[in-house]
């Protein structure tokens, strides 16, 4: 503001061009001063806190514990998404769900795995020598009578007797073991099947036991995987998958798609609520210090830095606003919460 200036020794005032206006520019880009906080005496300490308002009370509270109810659905199937809209190649019909349980292993492999020719007629009465062997070695010969019973091996009647065609009339066929290994009546010789599954998924590489795979969800046109998973009644569709891992981000739900049903798991459980704690987490008050590693000064913001600003002002404004409660869900699942009670 404008100040007249007096003569002392006359007692007039000066001539008006000899004014002059104080401005003080608080507005900086430099934010360490403000972040440094330095400090003074005991009563300038109590001023900053009640100006702080440390000494308010407030009506609020932290959470104890916290009821969850909801339910969970496993990926029970995959296809690769159907290619209706593709201009180069369209599909007449969509193509078959493909069965997925989670002892089959990570889906990400069978997802991006090429199709697979079927397993030919040598290579099945081979995997079936090998069963009967495993079998016969421990002790289970009226399991290996039960096999060759239930899951003979088929040949042609133009095939010419060699070799394969002698040893087919004694061995099941691998690829219906495979296919029945569910309803098979072995009894004690059950341990011994699942190992040789496991011998013969090795050999074989499918993660069905040898069946054949005719699934591919790649586009070779746009050099990424398009499948489609259910889940219970829901249908998650990955349109752009490029092989990086399959995780919720990477799908989109499609209502109105039928699907396979799977049973859903429901479930009600109470947990305690925790703060939320990461590394460089700032003190929750504001004369705690902070560790010696942590600068929040040295963070560098750019105008059209939004991601970064809500960092920031995630870390430095609520940061301890936030709780986490644990919740256990099934492997390879959609959990939905239905209600949550604190």
């Amino acid at each position: 503001m404008p100040h007249l200036l007096i003569d002392p020794e006359t007692g007039l005032r000066l001539p008006e061009n000899d004014t002059f206006r104080l401005e003080p520019l608080p507005r900086s880009n430099e934010v360490t001063s403000g972040l440094t906080a330095r400090t003074h005496d005991a009563a300038w300490l109590l001023t900053r806190q009640w100006q702080f308002g440390e000494f308010a009370g407030q009506d609020a509270g932290s959470p104890v514990l916290v009821s969850l109810e909801g339910r969970s659905e496993r990926i029970s199937a995959w296809r690769p998404r159907p290619e209706g809209d593709e201009p180069l190649q369209p599909d007449p019909e969509p193509p078959r769900w493909v069965r997925y349980r989670p002892s089959d292993g990570p889906l990400d492999p069978q997802v991006e795995g090429e199709a697979r020719p079927d397993v030919d007629l040598r290579t099945r009465i081979e995997g079936g020598a090998q069963l009967v062997t495993m079998l016969l070695a421990a002790g289970h010969d009226d399991a290996v009578a039960t096999l060759v019973r239930q899951c003979p091996v088929t040949i042609d009647d133009d095939l010419p007797v060699g070799p394969i065609t002698l040893l087919a009339a004694g061995v099941p066929d691998a690829r219906e073991v495979t296919r029945q290994q569910e309803s098979l009546e072995v009894g004690d010789a059950r341990p011994v099947l699942d190992e040789w599954l496991g011998w013969w998924k090795e050999q074989t590489g499918a993660a069905s036991g040898g069946s054949a795979r005719k699934a591919d969800a790649y586009n070779e046109h746009r050099f990424e995987h398009r499948l489609e998973l259910s889940c219970g009644d829901l249908v998650l569709r990955a349109d752009e998958y490029l092989g990086d891992g399959l995780d919720w981000h990477s799908v989109d739900r499609v209502p109105g798609t039928p699907a396979p049903r799977a049973p859903t798991y429901s479930f009600k459980k109470e947990g305690l609520a925790t703060p939320v704690r990461y590394a460089g987490l700032p003190a929750d008050r504001f004369w705690q210090m902070e560790d010696r590693e942590i600068d929040l000064a040295s963070a560098e913001v750019k105008e059209l830095d939004t991601g970064r600003l809500l960092l920031i002002g995630f870390a430095q404004v609520y940061g301890n606003d936030w709780f986490v409660v644990p919740l256990e869900v099934p492997t390879g699942s959609l959990t939905t919460i239905g209600t949550m009670q604190v």
